[in-house]
């Protein structure tokens, strides 16, 4: 099991290839970030909610695709401060859970860390 601090870190992770592919594919929708980062439909909706409090995509409603705000450029320049600032997003946001939803969020970062440490042995 990994410690809410280890789970924070993982879901600052999963947060920074969704910014990575929404900026490479300029637009996403919950259902593109679902499917490449392989996680559950409220991980991918928090993950969502996040960028857009970022200001990295569009605000929006549901599943509708939402255009990329920022360039490759702007995004190594503030990837840094992003950083910071995403990581309080990310505490705000997984208090806001319900114990379904931080469960859930567990569970997958849980099972990210079994499938790395099974390559690894590999």
């Amino acid at each position: 099991m990994l410690s809410l601090e280890e789970n924070n870190k993982l879901d600052e992770e999963l947060v920074i290839k969704a910014i990575d592919f929404a900026i490479k594919e300029k637009q996403i929708a919950l259902s593109m970030l679902q499917k490449h980062l392989k996680c559950s439909y409220r991980c991918s909706a928090t993950i969502m909610d996040i960028l857009a409090a970022l200001k990295i995509i569009e605000s929006g409603d549901g599943y509708q695709m939402r255009k990329t705000l920022i360039s490759q450029e702007e995004w190594v320049k503030l990837k840094s401060e992003v950083n910071e600032n995403m990581k309080k997003q990310i505490i705000r946001n997984y208090e806001l859970l319900d114990d379904k939803g931080k469960n859930d969020l567990f569970s997958y970062s849980n099972s990210l860390v079994d499938n790395s440490k099974n390559k690894n042995e590999r």
